[in-house]
């Protein structure tokens, strides 16, 4: 038997590991994965809802919404209570600065007016539509017209704004302009009708007027004026008669 003393040649060395990867990278490619890989779940269908765009400055914070108290709070004896007392509330709320202006302006319309050392004072019941009385102006100019009652159209026209500084003056271009301007009987009740209403004339006085009117032919504005001046209390005072001695708002004329 013949042993060999020859030794074997060593195997070869196993290759090397590859190095392994920066955890970061690992995270990535894990990220990648995650998201390459489809799912059902999360598929959204239609309009994508817009995400909140970013605060342009960055050290501003967002404001965040109110939070809804609790019982606890409303009980909380630290936490101030609002009062309610002062709030307004819808029904019959009075506002101070709108009832000193009305009061204001009722005053000045009310307050006499002293003029060359008379006094006049101008009633919420007397009063004159002027625009009425430059219509009734305006048809009886397509017709005839006197050069006097023209003259008295134009002094109303120009004067509207100071007829209660000057009432005499007032009420004989008044008379003089629409004066012998005729009336139904219809028409000139309905006139002393409002004027009851308005507590200028008694229902006695009324009675008496609409009775009179039926003996009288024709009926004229001027000749109703001259009716109220004589034949009721409130239009024969001495005071009513300065202050203005015809209210004609109150006739409706056609």
């Amino acid at each position: 038997v013949v042993i060999s003393e020859t030794i074997p040649p060593p195997a070869p060395p196993a290759p090397a590991a590859p190095p392994a990867p920066p955890p970061q990278q690992e995270e990535d490619r894990a990220k990648t994965k995650k998201e390459e890989e489809p799912k059902a779940d999360d598929k959204i269908y239609g309009i994508k809802p817009e995400k909140p765009a970013a605060s342009k400055e960055k050290g501003k914070a967002e404001p965040s919404l109110p939070l809804q108290g609790t019982q606890e709070d409303e009980l909380s004896p630290t936490k101030p209570k609002v009062s309610f007392k002062n709030i307004l509330t819808c029904g019959k709320t009075s506002f101070p600065f709108v009832d000193n202006i009305a009061r204001a302006t009722k005053s000045e319309d009310v307050t006499a007016k002293r003029i060359e050392g008379i006094v006049y004072v101008t009633s919420e019941r007397l009063r004159v539509n002027i625009d009425e009385i430059l219509r009734l102006g305006a048809i009886m100019e397509r017709r005839s017209m006197s050069t006097t009652k023209k003259l008295s159209f134009e002094w109303i026209a120009l004067n509207r704004h100071i007829v209660h500084q000057q009432p005499e003056a007032f009420s004989s271009h008044l008379i003089a302009a629409v004066g012998d301007v005729r009336l139904e009987k219809s028409l000139a009740c309905d006139a002393l009708n409002v004027l009851m209403y308005q507590h200028t004339v008694s229902p006695d006085e009324y009675l008496r007027l609409c009775q009179h009117l039926d003996t009288v032919q024709p009926i004229t504005i001027g000749l109703l004026a001259q009716l109220l001046r004589t034949n009721t209390q409130y239009y024969s005072s001495i005071h009513n008669l300065r202050s203005q001695t015809l209210q004609c708002d109150v006739l409706p004329i056609k």
